[in-house]
Order: C-alpha cells, then structure tokens, then sequence
C-alpha cells in the first residue's frame, strides 16, 4: 500500500472539516444528544466551520459555538454531526465534569480546546 504525502493528509482534514462535521450538539452525561427546552427558543445543533490544518495536522472551529441549553439539564459534552437533526454521531468530547443547568442558559465551547486530529 503507498504512503500518503503531508498534502493529501492535509486534504482529507480539510474535506473532513467541510463536509462531514457540519454541525455540533450536546450530549448529556450518559452521551444522549439533548432535546428540548424553551419552544420559543429551542436547543438544535449548530453550524460549525473548520480551520485549515495547523502544524499538529489538527483542526480548529473558526469561531466559539455557542448552543442553546434546555434547564434541568447536565452537559456531559459536545459531538459532532453531518445532518442539522439526526443522523450519525461522529465524535466529540467529552467534558471532565458535566455542566449543570437549572434554567434555560447557553454554552459557549471554547475553539480552541476542539482540536480534532485525525491522521
């Protein structure tokens, strides 16, 4: 089998980045995306645009997600999505603890703790 060149690695992340994880969800802290909330206001996934790869052959979100959060919930973490609802789960985080909500909030994940690398 060829080995793959530095450039072609640095293809299929930035392909990766751009048409498979088009959105980003909440799971709680069994790993179950989250649902619901306030109607008029609703949790949903969230667009999410890549960075070219860095030096690490990792990639970045280009700007913090910011999700909606239903109350009574506890974010366990965040995964990655092709489809705006359903779908294959295709990875994420998890975070060390999960985030308690009590009423309806937002969270804002920092970019730069989402790198992902793949190669």
């Amino acid at each position: 089998m060829p080995d793959a060149t530095q450039a072609f690695k640095h293809a299929i992340l930035e392909n990766a980045g751009d048409e498979l994880l088009l959105y980003l969800g909440l799971v709680d802290d069994s790993g179950f995306e989250l649902s619901g909330g306030d109607p008029s206001d609703p949790y949903k996934r969230v667009a999410v645009f890549w960075t070219a790869p860095d030096e690490e052959d990792k990639i970045y979100p280009t700007e913090n997600p910011v999700v909606v959060v239903p109350g009574n919930t506890d974010v366990g973490g965040w995964r990655c999505y092709r489809q705006l609802s359903g779908g294959d789960d295709l990875g994420g985080k998890d975070f060390a603890a999960p985030i308690s909500y009590q009423g309806q909030g937002t969270l804002i994940i920092k970019k730069d703790e989402m790198g992902w690398r793949f190669i």
